[in-house]
């Protein structure tokens, strides 16, 4: 509605349509907002999930590169000793690249008939039975 009033004009709205507008205003914001926060969530965790799956592939492959090594020894063609192993693993440098590690061993595998044999010859070596 308009109304003079001493020479100006003034206009007189209802006050359920500043309500309504405000309230569509505010519905609107509401949404573009919380629209535009859950696209930030998303990128952020597919951002921090990426990262994750890089480093847990990056230290499969360095596993996966160790064993390869290992392979390789036992591939050499002669028998592996304790003491060659002993060296390998040494040789590795695990506690200066891969913190955390605590160590890297084989089990050789022992026949019944063959088990007295292997714990004297363990035995011989320094270890208790």
């Amino acid at each position: 509605m308009i109304g003079f009033e001493k020479g100006r004009i003034e206009m007189r709205v209802p006050p359920w349509l500043v309500f309504a507008v405000s309230f569509a205003a505010t519905l609107w914001l509401w949404h573009t907002t919380h629209h535009d926060n859950e696209e930030i969530c998303r990128t952020r965790f597919q951002n921090r999930a990426s990262l994750i799956t890089a480093r847990i592939k990056e230290a499969v492959e360095e596993q996966e590169k160790i064993l390869r090594g290992g392979v390789g020894l036992f591939a050499a063609g002669t028998k592996v000793t304790r003491a060659a192993w002993h060296r390998y693993a040494g040789a590795l440098g695990l506690e200066n690249w891969r913190p955390g590690a605590q160590g890297l061993g084989f089990a050789q595998r022992v026949f019944s008939a063959d088990l007295t044999s292997h714990v004297r010859s363990i035995q011989a070596e320094g270890f208790a039975s």
